[in-house]
């Protein structure tokens, strides 16, 4: 099984970084999202929180096979609750993003480093109690994100499912990350199931 996770952890992770799909369409952020850093309850040692960060790029049409429950602006605002919700610490909220069906996630990744540790950690989950766990660990340990940018990638219809690719600038203390300017330290992409706006798919890898 771990074999097999891990496996797939690498098909998710060459979807982020060699996907040749339509370039994406840049798209804002919600103007509801606050402008004031987010606050979360902090461990011993912990960092602040950040804010999620606004993006100016030229709203274009993205929509024009989509279901209007899952248009662009519509997935632009569901990522950014999760963000938000992750940074809070919000389990009961950050429940709401994976569902329990069999097969509705298909694959939740993250590889980064931690100091003075191999090349890359890989957390790979596909319940929503394995994802949730992962989740209140990364948040006890003072992980914060940045949601720094969304690019709407393109509507499946066959199993209903929108994708999109983003970027976070992440920040924790026991992490090996490029701290040394304002841009994002994070790439990833993933789809979601448009019938509940659940994610089907995360996928993200911290950049050295």
């Amino acid at each position: 099984m771990k074999r097999l996770a891990i496996l797939r952890f690498l098909t998710l992770t060459l979807l982020v970084a060699c996907s040749s799909e339509t370039v994406p369409t840049p798209i804002p952020l919600p103007a509801a999202v606050p402008s004031q850093p987010v606050t979360a309850t902090q461990p011993p040692g912990g960092t602040h929180a950040m804010e999620v960060a606004s993006v100016t790029s030229p709203v274009q049409d993205a929509d024009a096979n989509r279901p209007p429950i899952c248009s662009s602006t519509k997935v632009t605002q569901r990522i950014t609750a999760f963000v938000d919700a992750f940074n809070r610490g919000d389990q009961q909220q950050l429940a709401t993003f994976f569902s329990t069906r069999i097969g509705r996630i298909d694959g939740f990744s993250i590889a980064d480093r931690k100091q003075g540790e191999a090349p890359f950690r890989l957390f790979y989950g596909d319940r929503r109690d394995q994802v949730l766990a992962y989740l209140a660990d990364r948040h006890n340990q003072g992980e914060q994100w940045q949601l720094m940018d969304i690019a709407s990638q393109y509507y499946e219809a066959t199993r209903d499912l929108a994708h999109y690719s983003f970027a976070i600038r992440k920040s924790a203390a026991d992490l090996l990350l490029d701290e040394t300017d304002d841009q994002s330290n994070t790439t990833g992409k993933g789809s979601m199931n448009c019938g509940d706006l659940t994610l089907f798919v995360w996928a993200m890898s911290t950049s050295y």
